[in-house]
């Protein structure tokens, strides 16, 4: 088992959309109510491009979390804020057949490494 991450595309949002469907009752007890959209493809090419647009600003920092090369799940430092504050907001969520091998543990590990590191 190979466990990762990389920086979200927009060609990201079909592969993204169909994870949140079959994982939909898995996350329902930690996710907000979303809107039929989200769920969507279109839906997740406008999440993944607003994501890409505050990455672009320097506020956000979006990654997919691979697992064996597959998308398994998805994890965002955001709210960065720079200067003598420096912090941000880390959220994440991983399908439910890579929850409790690790996965997420990897992912947080090395956006912790990105954003302090790099």
């Amino acid at each position: 088992m190979t466990a990762t991450t990389r920086l979200l595309t927009v060609d990201d949002a079909a592969e993204m959309a169909a994870q949140l469907r079959a994982n939909r009752e898995f996350l329902a007890p930690w996710d907000p109510d979303r809107s039929e959209e989200y769920f969507t493809e279109e839906g997740q090419r406008r999440v993944l491009a607003d994501l890409l647009r505050q990455h672009s600003a320097g506020s956000a920092l979006p990654h997919a979390i691979l697992l064996d090369g597959r998308i398994v799940g998805r994890i965002a430092l955001t709210n960065i804020a720079r200067g003598p504050f420096l912090s941000g907001t880390l959220g994440y969520w991983v399908a439910q057949s890579a929850n409790g091998r690790g996965v997420a543990t990897a992912a947080v590990g090395r956006i912790v490494r990105l954003a302090f590191d790099d």
